[in-house]
């Protein structure tokens, strides 16, 4: 639920958490097979909200609410529960076939909302990973950039021990002075909540990863998918799969007259027109 909501509706039956975790676990075996690496989340400090009934001990973080849903409070690494419950956490995180290969921890602290005030952010960060390298010494925390980079956060974490997913990789400057401060990958988050609207920067998403490549300040390392929805805007997964896999295209008209031909069997004007007048003013 990355940190936007602590539940809803009540619990689940048993059979559904071993059911998740049978599936969890032939999922991850099957990717590695391929030479995948997972993305696992990790912990970090998340509690339930009954969490302070238990253990009145421990100073809970409130994170308020999230389009109305209460979010999950957290503990910080320094309150006197954080590792008790980190080690819990991962040692289930154990029976899952497959983690035992993982190196990468996907957490968002903060995502769409909560609060850092009054948290000393680099402690916060060290803590929470240094749980992280406990699974893996080559532990890598995989981060979403949306509408702010907590860069607090990384700063006090080694080279190569973060990963950045752009999600507005479209909006990054193609040429800058400064170095980017992580590695990461350039993704556009497609058909936000499902919606099955035909738009999409068609021209920037295929042309900006090459140019981002030829800039000596980037530290782009790949290409990210975070669609909200599948089945639709086909035009758009296609340029992901020919920017992962291809040599690049000088324009947008040049994809679209491949696309069409591949597509459709012929490089029709008219379609190739349609096209470019959608995704050119989307």
């Amino acid at each position: 639920w990355m940190m936007n909501m602590s539940g809803w509706a009540g619990g689940a039956p048993e059979h559904w958490y071993k059911y998740r975790m049978e599936l969890s676990g032939k999922i991850n075996q099957r990717l590695q097979s391929f030479g995948a690496a997972i993305v696992f989340p990790g912990y970090i400090g998340m509690v339930p909200d009954s969490f302070c009934k238990y253990f009145p001990d421990s100073k809970i973080v409130d994170q308020g609410f999230w389009c109305g849903y209460k979010r999950p409070g957290f503990i910080l690494p320094n309150d006197q529960n954080f590792n008790k419950i980190a080690d819990l956490y991962y040692s289930e995180c154990r029976n899952i076939k497959g983690f035992d290969k993982v190196c990468y921890f996907s957490a968002d602290p903060f995502h769409e909302g909560g609060t850092s005030e009054g948290i000393d952010m680099p402690s916060y960060a060290y803590g929470n990973y240094n749980k992280m390298l406990e699974q893996n010494e080559n532990a890598v925390w995989v981060l979403q950039e949306w509408s702010f980079l907590q860069e607090d956060i990384i700063k006090n974490i080694k080279d190569g021990g973060v990963l950045i997913l752009s999600l507005c990789g479209d909006e990054k400057p193609t040429l800058s002075e400064k170095e980017d401060i992580a590695p990461w990958c350039y993704c556009a988050v497609n058909a936000f909540g499902g919606q099955y609207a035909m738009h999409g920067a068609a021209k920037e998403q295929l042309l900006n990863p090459f140019k981002h490549l030829d800039n000596n300040t980037s530290k782009i390392v790949g290409i990210g998918y975070m669609p909200e929805s599948v089945n639709c805007n086909e035009i758009l997964y296609a340029i992901n799969v020919e920017n992962a896999f291809g040599d690049g295209y000088e324009t947008i008209e040049d994809f679209l007259q491949v696309y069409t031909k591949e597509r459709y069997g012929n490089s029709f004007k008219d379609i190739i027109e349609s096209l470019y007048k959608v995704f050119l003013f989307s």
